[in-house]
């Protein structure tokens, strides 16, 4: 994360013509670490990150989906990102509980 941040500060100050592509990396960065971050805090029973994890995937899902498939529904899209999100919320909703020893959520 912290690397990611470092680069994103790098690429927001800076001028050069790399500007964009430097913001965009360090973005990147810090989503991938804080999902993994996310995904081992989950599996471990700490802290349940349901929402976040199942957004993750949905959001993996709906963006190729957009730029892959030429002309298709706003619609479709949302509808296929919301079924893959209530589906993966389920899926590791249930992980938690099973890993947290019967709790559906800690803070």
């Amino acid at each position: 994360i912290l690397i990611g941040i470092v680069v994103l500060v790098v690429g927001m100050t800076g001028g050069s013509a790399n500007r964009v592509l430097r913001v965009g990396f360090g973005l990147g960065l810090v989503m991938l670490a804080s999902i993994e971050l996310a995904l081992r805090e989950h599996l471990a029973g700490y802290r349940s990150h349901s929402s976040l994890l199942a957004g993750s995937v949905a959001v993996a899902l709906t963006v190729p989906l957009v730029l892959l498939v030429p002309g298709i529904a706003k619609a479709v899209v949302l509808v296929a990102g919301a079924i893959v999100f209530f589906v993966v919320f389920q899926v590791l909703s249930g992980l938690f509980r099973r890993r947290s020893g019967g709790l559906s959520w800690r803070s």
